[in-house]
């Protein structure tokens, strides 16, 4: 995967990018490597990333990227701890641990995540706290 990305290939991987969702809004991206919407997913999310720089204290948002092929027991263990069926392709915007927003199929788009990762990094400023939503 290319280097805008965090790999999130094993279950210790997958733990430090929720632990770091307690300092800063993230995203988790479910992509297939066999599938044409999700080469169109992989393309958006691709776009999202050159399109942040900063959103809040200088700290920029880490995209986590599970390719569902090869990190089968990643995938299971997200829709385990989020509570959120499978699909694929599929992302959520995480903070503090929870998921804040999810969408899967052509609903991943990176003006979308851009507008709920603003929103979400804007609300934890205020409150620490964040809203359940999905798009």
């Amino acid at each position: 995967m290319q280097n805008q990305f965090v790999d999130l290939k094993d279950i210790d991987s997958l733990d430090r990018f929720f632990e770091l969702s307690n300092e800063t809004t993230v995203v988790i991206f479910k992509h297939s490597e066999s599938c044409g919407i999700s080469d169109r997913a992989y393309r958006e999310m691709s776009d999202l990333a050159r399109r942040l720089s900063a959103l809040s204290n200088g700290q920029a948002v880490r995209i986590g990227i599970v390719p569902v092929q090869s990190s089968r027991d990643v995938s299971n263990e997200i829709e385990v701890r989020t509570g959120i069926d499978h699909e694929s392709p599929q992302v959520f915007v995480i903070a503090g641990r929870r998921v804040v927003w999810s969408s899967s199929h052509s609903g991943v788009r990176a003006e979308a995540i851009e507008k709920v990762l603003r929103e979400a990094v804007s609300r934890n400023n205020k409150t620490g706290k964040g809203q359940e939503r999905k798009g």
